[in-house]
């Protein structure tokens, strides 16, 4: 470290500052001494700054395994945001289930991290007390807080599923919601998205049948509702379970879009595979990794950042559902 200092021209106390971000210093002199350890090939010991500073230069991300390509450009994004204050991503993937998300995330907690950011479908008290009982700084992805305690980077889901919906143009016949569980915030917003504007228009309730988020389950649910009284138009809250939707009206012989209109919610890796094309939703993964790291590097300087920030979706029109605009112009494509 003192030749470190001495190439750089500065003290050893400044390039430890700069080592273990303690304290502010003036980006000239932060790039000198990043400059001085290239050239000296300096490598410092990470576990013994980790234990003298109880922090480390990585930023936790506990996430369910998900195949959906937002996810796939939020880590992306997110790395990108946080590499020029040399911060490295840590990724910890989850089944879903919130016990393991909350072991997973104490894990990290002990685990020296600077920053956790958490990617969760749902926020309940016991994860709201383990963020906020711990001095790690602390964000939430694709959701947000009811309580506002933690801060929150997401989408905003009620608003894009109305979106959605009012770009459906009227048909004949009723309208159904296939959701993979209401119990969690993000996809009851969905379906609330959509049963505002079925009730805004036609005066009437969706008929809302839930299912897992397995394809199998979503493709047996489809098949029920189709088999009993095909709708003429199918929201889903999941792409996956669009798809799985498009199979089982396609095995009971229904057209699709004739017969029944299909929509899904949220681009995946399957998305444009499908057959018809997929009319859906889809989020920038990208900018909500931007925000997120911008936001975690200002919680690590010890700024405020809103209680809320909510990034940009987009409607993507496939075949499965035909949208159009107020106008009743056909959307671009």
């Amino acid at each position: 470290m003192v030749d470190v200092a001495r190439r750089a021209g500065v003290s050893v106390a400044t390039v430890s500052r700069v080592l273990n971000k303690t304290k502010h210093v003036e980006p000239a002199v932060e790039s000198a001494v990043w400059q001085a350890i290239e050239e000296l090939d300096f490598a410092p010991n990470q576990h013994a700054r980790w234990l003298s500073s109880g922090r480390s230069n990585v930023v936790g991300v506990v996430m369910p395994a998900s195949e959906d390509s937002s996810h796939s450009r939020f880590l992306l994004s997110l790395s990108s945001a946080l590499r020029p204050r040399h911060l490295e991503v840590m990724v910890a993937l989850s089944d879903g289930e919130r016990g393991a998300e909350r072991g997973l995330t104490g894990t990290l907690l002990q685990s020296h991290v600077s920053a956790l950011v958490v990617v969760t479908p749902s926020v309940d008290a016991r994860m709201r007390a383990l963020l906020s009982g711990s001095d790690v700084p602390a964000l939430l992805a694709f959701n947000q807080d009811s309580s506002a305690r933690i801060p929150a980077v997401t989408f905003d889901d009620a608003a894009a599923a109305t979106a959605l919906a009012a770009a459906v143009p009227r048909r004949p016949g009723s309208v159904a919601v296939l959701s993979h569980g209401t119990h969690e915030k993000s996809v009851a917003d969905r379906v609330e998205g959509f049963r505002q504007v079925v009730s805004e228009r036609t005066g009437t309730e969706p008929d809302v049948w839930e299912c897992t988020r397995a394809m199998d389950d979503a493709y047996r649910a489809s098949r029920e509702l189709f088999s009993r009284r095909p709708p003429s138009v199918l929201h889903t809250t999941s792409d996956y379970l669009a798809i799985a939707a498009i199979r089982a009206a396609y095995d009971l012989g229904l057209s699709v879009p004739d017969d029944v209109a299909v929509t899904g919610f949220g681009v995946n890796h399957y998305t444009f595979a499908a057959t018809p094309s997929l009319t859906t939703v889809q989020v920038d993964g990208a900018e909500l990794g931007r925000v997120c790291g911008e936001t975690a590097i200002a919680l690590l300087d010890g700024n405020d950042v809103p209680a809320l920030q909510t990034v940009s979706f987009s409607l993507v029109p496939g075949d499965s559902c035909p949208l159009a605009d107020p106008e009743g112009n056909p959307w671009p494509r």
